[in-house]
């Protein structure tokens, strides 16, 4: 067995390193060999029990160091990083780099990606949320992450921290020119790109009781940020800051009144799959394979043999699919929907339909997309993957913004590239 270049350190050949040790002991006639050009020897020695070191000599080549008059080492630290980003950007033409490993950790330790919106082929916002679950009734901690990899690799992000925000989703809006993180408690943030804000909150009263409206899923539509939720409530954001309702037609919220039945409530009449083609073509889905359409003036419900509640929606190429709560897809528009697959293991929480085919994150983490009937791995980058659950489709066409618990990966129609991955930036 043999271990190369193994100062370049990670967890896999640590891992690698102890399992070949715990090899080593059960199985004599094994050997292993682990070999560098630049590792401290001795304690790599002593951990394989006082093994035998053998130093081939070589030239070396010759280093010299120096440092600028007058220039901190902090602020020339800094310098190399940008230098590098350029670097980066001038050979690959694209930019690739997200973070400097250096603060890699101070944005991503302890958090995964659980939403994500693009802009174009370079702008990009992300929502992280806090790993850890206490199981207290408390909003997790988040982070927002805007990204611009066109911008020296100093400037090309904003992150900003929250605990009291129980933020569910990021939507672009090119018509107001930024990006919209929308809470379930019916909060919302904006950040244009220079810098960021906390909106008016979405109208959330119930008429006639004393709970608010719970936000449950949102979305573009056309080039305006929706929103849908619980009860039965659906708004659209006409400007920055002004939300209105569009539920006029819609059945009035039952149960209420009635402490006992505000579980079977809060279950039975809830939006979370949200779709369509522009302002007056829209589709929401809801509990028990409750299905509108909005025609710009009022709500008609469409009938589907589905049963259980709408997960995820998508519209695109003059057709709607849906993905219910057994992992079937469903097709349609208008009046006339079926079946498209057949019930799958795990639940499909996005839909994105991109390059002339539909992809779909699943609950687990997966990322698969559509081949007649059937669905198939989408041949995203393993650096990134499993994990890449949350979809967007670029608001201006270019790309697929694809993230997740395994980082986030970016696909032109061509191939993946990979942004980032759970241990350190690609």
């Amino acid at each position: 067995m043999v271990l190369d270049e193994y100062h370049e350190r990670s967890p896999h050949p640590d891992v690698a390193l102890a399992l070949s040790r715990q090899a080593l002991s059960a199985h004599e006639y094994l050997a292993l060999v682990v070999m560098s050009a630049a590792l401290e020897v001795a304690p790599l020695a002593a951990f394989l029990g006082g093994c035998p070191v053998v130093e081939i000599a070589a030239r070396s080549h010759p280093v010299s160091v120096e440092h600028p008059p007058e220039v901190s080492l902090a602020a020339a630290a800094v310098g190399v990083a940008d230098e590098w980003g350029r670097l980066v950007m001038a050979s690959s033409g694209e930019g690739d780099l997200i973070v400097d490993r250096a603060r890699w950790q101070e944005y991503f330790d302890g958090y995964f990606v659980d939403g994500c919106a693009a802009m174009n082929d370079h702008e990009w916002f992300f929502l992280l949320r806090w790993e850890e679950d206490d199981d207290s009734d408390d909003p997790l901690p988040i982070r927002l992450l805007f990204v611009d990899a066109r911008r020296a690799l100093s400037e090309r992000r904003f992150v900003r921290g929250s605990v009291n925000f129980s933020a569910m989703g990021v939507v672009s809006a090119p018509s107001s020119g930024d990006f919209v993180v929308v809470g379930q408690d019916a909060h919302a943030f904006r950040y244009d790109g220079s810098r960021g804000s906390t909106e008016v909150e979405l109208p959330a009263a119930i008429p006639g009781s004393d709970l608010r409206a719970v936000v449950h899923a949102a979305g573009r539509i056309g080039s305006v940020a929706w929103a849908a939720g619980w009860p039965r409530r659906v708004w659209r954001r006409r400007a920055p800051g002004e939300w209105e309702i569009v539920s006029a037609g819609l059945p009035a919220p039952q149960h209420l009144g009635a402490s006992d039945d505000i579980v079977k409530a809060a279950f039975s009449q809830r939006f979370r799959a949200l779709a369509g083609f522009d302002e007056r073509d829209v589709y929401v889905g809801g509990d028990e394979g409750e299905l509108w359409h909005w025609d710009g003036v009022a709500w008609s419900r469409r009938a589907i043999a589905a049963t259980t509640e709408f997960t995820a929606a998508c519209a695109a190429d003059d057709r709607v699919f849906l993905a219910d709560a057994t992992g079937a897809l469903w097709v349609g528009r208008d009046r006339e929907w079926s079946r498209l697959t057949d019930p799958a293991p795990y639940p499909i929480v996005d839909l994105a339909w991109f390059a002339g085919q539909l992809w779909c994150g699943h609950q687990t983490g997966g990322l698969d997309r559509l081949e007649g009937k059937r669905l198939v791995a989408s041949g995203a980058p393993s650096e990134a993957s499993p994990g890449l659950q949350h979809l967007d489709v670029a608001a201006d066409g270019s790309c697929l913004l694809a993230a997740g618990r395994g980082g986030a990966a970016l696909y032109d129609g061509r191939s993946w590239r990979a942004l980032f991955g759970r241990a350190a930036p690609v």
